[in-house]
């Protein structure tokens, strides 16, 4: 068998290989989703929030996740790292939020290592009577108890975020996925010298 015919086996065999390892890793890519906070997007409260929370479909990195609270002015309240609870994270709120219309927005890192950004707006009007729609169809906009915000919201949210913190979310490809890709790669031109040097 010649040279040429054996390289061209490798080649075929790992360059399928390779195929196959970015097709299997495609589903594992995915950045995490939001899938409910509390308070609710939207949400008009007769009191101020003791806490923001956000939670996902998946578990994030520890170490480099943020939330921060803004007024309607785009003035900073508060930002804090937080540290997530499985699926979770959670910003503790000191002072009273006085009356007003406050954006929370998240900055995390999911599995994938990727950045994902998002945020939610809520009002505080505990000194005078609430006549939103949401107050009298939803217990959470009369109450800073828990609920929930449709993954539908996540898109919008994200949007919002973006501009807000001033970068967009990293898309792309996973850096593990190309670090993957480089070894295979490295693998391939190996066996080819190999398969070359016993055709000799």
């Amino acid at each position: 068998m010649g040279r040429s015919s054996v390289a061209a086996r490798v080649l075929f065999v790992v360059i399928g290989a390779i195929a196959l390892l970015v097709l299997g890793a495609a589903p594992g890519s995915a950045h995490s989703r939001l899938v409910s906070t509390n308070p609710a997007d939207g949400d008009v409260l007769t009191a101020s929030p003791a806490t923001v929370s956000f939670t996902f479909d998946e578990p994030l990195l520890d170490g480099m996740n943020t939330i921060s609270i803004n007024d309607a002015n785009g003035n900073m309240v508060t930002s804090s790292p937080v540290t997530p609870e499985g699926t979770v994270i959670t910003l503790p709120i000191a002072s009273p939020l006085v009356d007003g219309t406050y954006q929370a927005a998240y900055r995390v890192v999911s599995a994938d290592g990727h950045a994902v950004m998002g945020a939610i707006s809520f009002t505080v009007a505990a000194g005078s009577a609430i006549t939103s729609p949401s107050a009298s169809t939803s217990t959470a906009a009369t109450a800073p108890g828990a609920s929930s915000t449709p993954p539908s919201t996540s898109a919008s949210a994200s949007a919002s975020a973006s501009a807000a913190a001033g970068e967009p979310a990293s898309p792309g490809t996973p850096w593990v996925l190309w670090l993957v890709v480089a070894i295979v790669a490295i693998a391939v031109i190996a066996g080819i010298v190999a398969a070359v040097r016993r055709g000799r």
